[in-house]
């Protein structure tokens, strides 16, 4: 999981939108597959949302100006 939350980061960093969602993406799809069994499952999903938040607002600031 920290790979691709890693690679979402590098991405963003790019300013390749469409691999850093996807990335997000993968994260989130093992978070979901693994919650139900594992306490730690909770802590990757609070940073995963950390790291979408801002990662969303640095990609998509230029399209929220008017």
């Amino acid at each position: 999981m920290s790979f691709y939350r890693g690679q979402a980061i590098i991405y963003a960093c790019q300013g390749n939108k469409a691999q850093a969602e996807k990335s997000i993406q993968k994260v989130e799809h093992y978070i979901t597959k693994g919650e139900s069994s594992y306490g730690f499952y909770q802590a990757e999903r609070e940073l995963t949302e950390l790291v979408k938040e801002h990662i969303r607002q640095a990609l998509y600031k230029d399209v929220r100006k008017p």
